[in-house]
């Protein structure tokens, strides 16, 4: 059975040739390559995660601006139902980045990027990630640096997990530091009481 993308079920002819790319423009959906993910072509399959689609009569915004009506469309619906198990809600490369940094007279640091929408869709990549190479470096002496220059949104179960992981890393005595955020992003992190247990910066 032939799997179709949103323009081609939506019938929003804002694809490239579309009949409505004249007055609307081209919706990034179509033009953002993803590699084929829930197999279909750029963003066709997953432009619930894509910024910039028009939906609803108006143009919409990143992941967590308009998540909560995604999951209730019927494009949606129709992927995850087809997907099943291999439903994809984030492209990969979703996941966050690490980066080791040592030097001889200071310490060494893990540094993790955080990515746009720090939420429970990438939990098991920020465990995966860090397992991997902190388990090198257990009872040295270690800076974790959480970098949260790209982070717009970040939930209850990411709070969770960075208390998960302080404890994984030496609890009370474990040095992260937070930097780059923004302030909403600061905002949650105080409200929760996070700068009594990590360096934010």
């Amino acid at each position: 059975m032939e799997k179709l993308n949103c323009w081609e079920v939506k019938k929003c002819g804002r694809q490239p040739g579309g009949e409505k790319v004249a007055e609307f423009g081209i919706c990034p959906a179509s033009t953002t390559k993803v590699g084929h993910v829930n197999d279909g072509e750029y963003a066709g399959r997953i432009c619930w995660a894509v910024t910039g689609t028009f939906c609803g009569g108006k143009q919409q915004g990143s992941w967590q601006d308009k998540h909560e009506n995604c999951r209730q469309c019927d494009f949606f619906l129709h992927v995850k139902n087809e997907e099943m198990g291999h439903f994809k809600l984030l492209p990969p490369d979703s996941s966050a980045s690490v980066t080791i940094t040592s030097n001889k007279n200071k310490k060494t640091e893990i540094g993790l990027r955080l990515v746009e929408n720090f939420d429970h869709n990438i939990l098991s990549a920020f465990e995966k990630a860090f397992n991997a190479l902190s388990q090198n470096y257990v009872n040295k002496d270690v800076r974790y640096v959480l970098d949260f220059k790209k982070t717009k949104y970040i939930d209850s179960s990411a709070l969770g997990m960075l208390l998960l992981f302080r404890e994984r890393v030496g609890g009370h005595a474990a040095d992260i530091r937070f930097i780059n955020a923004r302030p909403a992003i600061k905002q949650t992190l105080t409200t929760a009481n996070f700068q009594r247990l990590f360096d934010i910066r």
